[in-house]
Order: structure tokens, then C-alpha cells, then sequence
């Protein structure tokens, strides 16, 4: 989808951005509180532009995002996300995006 007007002059505004990989467990757990105080700082400290995935922790980090900004006035900042991954539940799906490198890591070493 094509940026509008006003998320272009926020993007080229110099705004701090604040990127969700972490937010979806990557490199260690993190609470939800945590990850919702930490987003909710972010956007009190100027923070406007906001970059997430399904691919981080199977949709935590969208999850957490939407959390933390609901009452924030949607026109106030720019959520990017990306498109083209479906998520499917499943029992067998590891539980947090640490497991899912740790699992992927030793399946490519043994392979």
C-alpha cells in the first residue's frame, strides 16, 4: 500500500523509530508488561514510527505493539508491519522466537 502524504513527511522528519524484533523474544524473554512499558516509553520520548513482523515470535510483537498503543491517537504515529506470512496455530510450534533459532540452529548443524 502506498504511503499517504502525512506518513511520508513523518518518515523523512527525522523521528526516532522504534523496531519490535526484540519485542517478539528474539534474543531473550521478555514480560509483556516490559514490552508494552517499553513501547509506551518509547512513544512519550518522541518515538512515532514503529516496525514490526509476524515473523517476530509468531506474532508477539504485533500483538505487544497493539497493546501498548490502542489509546494512543492512531493519527499520532506511523505502525509498519509486513505482509506475505501466515500464521497457523499449531501445539507443536515452539513458544517463543528463542526456542525457534535454538531449534532451527541445531536442525542446520545436524543436517
Amino acid at each position: 500500500m502506498p504511503l499517504d502524504a502525512r506518513s511520508m513527511r513523518m518518515l523523512r522528519s527525522g523521528i526516532p523509530a522504534f523496531g519490535g524484533a526484540p519485542l517478539g523474544n528474539l534474543f531473550r524473554a521478555v514480560p509483556d508488561s516490559d514490552a508494552v512499558e517499553l513501547i509506551r516509553h518509547a512513544y512519550d520520548a518522541g518515538a512515532r514510527y514503529f516496525d514490526t513482523a509476524p515473523h517476530y515470535g509468531q506474532g508477539l510483537s504485533e500483538q505487544r505493539f497493539g497493546t501498548a498503543l490502542r489509546d494512543r491517537p492512531r493519527d499520532s504515529f506511523l505502525l509498519s508491519t509486513k505482509v506475505g506470512r501466515l500464521l497457523t496455530p499449531s501445539k507443536d510450534a515452539p513458544r517463543t522466537q528463542i526456542t525457534r533459532v535454538t531449534v532451527c540452529c541445531a536442525r542446520s548443524t545436524t543436517a
